[in-house]
């Protein structure tokens, strides 16, 4: 189960974090963030743009189900270019 969360980062608020608790099973629980090895640590923060996943176990390695989220960089401006072509022509009142 997600607790909390914070997965857009923004310049107001540029610390992103994911908190989960695994229940339901016999304790202790270990928790991945993207497969990266197991921690007791149910918080993962400093999250960088993009998908991520979290998997936790109990002591007898059954596994939860997978937790996929991503995480947005608002702090990166988007920027849109477009080229267009102005024709040479006569304006609005010229004279022929």
């Amino acid at each position: 189960m997600q607790d909390s969360a914070q997965l857009i980062k923004t310049c107001c608020a540029p610390n992103t974090f994911i908190g989960v608790t695994a229940t339901g099973s016999i304790p202790f629980y270990y928790y991945t963030l993207n497969n990266t090895g197991w921690t007791t640590t149910n918080v993962f923060s400093n999250l960088t743009p993009g998908k991520h996943q979290i998997i936790a176990r109990d002591e007898f390695y059954c596994l939860s189900d997978t937790i996929d989220f991503e995480v947005i960089d608002k702090t990166i401006p988007h920027v849109d270019t477009q080229r267009i072509s102005i024709c040479q022509g006569k304006r609005k009142g010229d004279v022929a």
